[in-house]
């Protein structure tokens, strides 16, 4: 059902810093040679003051797909 994910890179790239000053960073994973000519997901959290959950979210989410 699932295929295995062979991660060849991950880098952490500094997108800037919000109006607040804050720094805005994201994840980049990839895998393989060719791996730019895929399809790509961007998956998002934290943007409203009081969510608690989709950082979560996206941290687990993140540890799961660099621990298969």
């Amino acid at each position: 059902m699932f295929q295995t994910l062979d991660v060849t890179d991950c880098d952490c790239r500094y997108l800037g810093t919000s109006l607040e000053g804050r720094d805005m960073k994201a994840i980049k994973i990839t895998a393989g040679v060719g791996a730019k000519n895929k399809p790509a997901v961007f998956i998002d959290g934290g943007i409203h003051a009081r969510e608690w959950i989709s950082p979560v979210f996206v941290n687990n989410m993140i540890s799961k797909v660099l621990s298969v």
